[in-house]
């Protein structure tokens, strides 16, 4: 009989690693600012000239998505956005429960299952976009 603790790390294992391969089908992902995004990399390589991808702007995003993108392509860039998303969730789990050792190890595996096999954060969050940029450093 399997333990009750390798079954909640074996489903968390199975989520983490279905969110692997969705990030490695989906390419860039269907999120219509990484063309823009990618463009304002391409910008600052051929012409010198950093123009925002908004009106706002998002430089540190806007250079690392264009970077990963036209040397490595959309696959390790969905792929690193899908890290950034579980770091963020992990870093905001701590912040919350940082002091109810008890909480932690009990709700920690509740947690990570649900936002893992939420398909609207999973979707939302391998698109190659610089939300994920923003929560990562926000939940750091």
């Amino acid at each position: 009989m399997i333990p009750n603790i390798i079954k909640k790390n074996l489903l968390i294992l199975g989520l983490f690693l279905f969110g692997i391969y969705i990030s490695r089908i989906v390419g860039y992902g269907d999120d219509l600012d990484t063309a823009s995004l990618i463009q304002v990399y391409l910008n600052i390589i051929d012409n010198g000239v950093y123009s925002p991808s908004r009106a706002y702007g998002s430089p540190l995003a806007e250079l690392v998505i264009g970077f990963f993108s036209y040397y490595f392509g959309g696959k390790i860039l969905t792929f690193l956005c899908y890290i950034l998303f579980i770091f963020s969730l992990l870093f905001l789990f701590i912040y919350f429960y940082k002091n109810e050792k008890e909480i932690l190890t009990k709700n920690k595996f509740l947690f990570l299952i649900l936002c893992l096999s939420n398909p609207v954060l999973l979707f939302d969050n391998i698109n190659s976009c610089d939300y994920i940029f923003l929560l990562f450093f926000f939940s750091f």
